[in-house]
């Protein structure tokens, strides 16, 4: 039971709350449009979708497939708090929602990948 609670915390914690941050931001920046709440909708899915398949599967050790969700919810505010104009905040939203249920293999933040991984974070929290 340990491992579906984990799932729902991550689904709430990185998925729920950057698709929140997506709508309320849109509705404070007065560019509350049909588009915002489908990007909100499409990241909320995509990391459930992405929870689901990484508790159904194994794979190689190193590698997650499918970008992992709390890289994504940093990726998405970053995308939001840079103030972009509409389309490029939508298009990036959209953007990681189809990279989280993609193939793409992403190494693990580990060894000679954790000075990257953290350059990572840094960039995007100081965004």
């Amino acid at each position: 039971m340990g491992a579906g609670l984990d799932n729902l915390s991550d689904l709430i914690s990185f998925g729920l709350s950057p698709a929140c941050f997506v709508v309320v931001r849109g509705i404070t920046n007065e560019t509350s449009h049909l588009g915002l709440v489908a990007a909100a909708v499409a990241v909320l899915l995509a990391g459930l979708l992405r929870l689901a398949r990484f508790s159904c599967t194994t794979m190689r050790d190193g590698v997650f497939q499918g970008m992992p969700i709390p890289f994504a919810a940093l990726t998405v505010f970053s995308v939001v708090l840079l103030d972009l104009p509409f389309f490029l905040v939508l298009l990036g939203v959209v953007t990681v929602a189809w990279l989280m249920v993609s193939n793409v293999e992403y190494p693990k933040p580990s060894g000679r990948w954790a000075l990257p991984a953290v350059c990572w974070i840094v960039a995007n929290v100081g965004a």
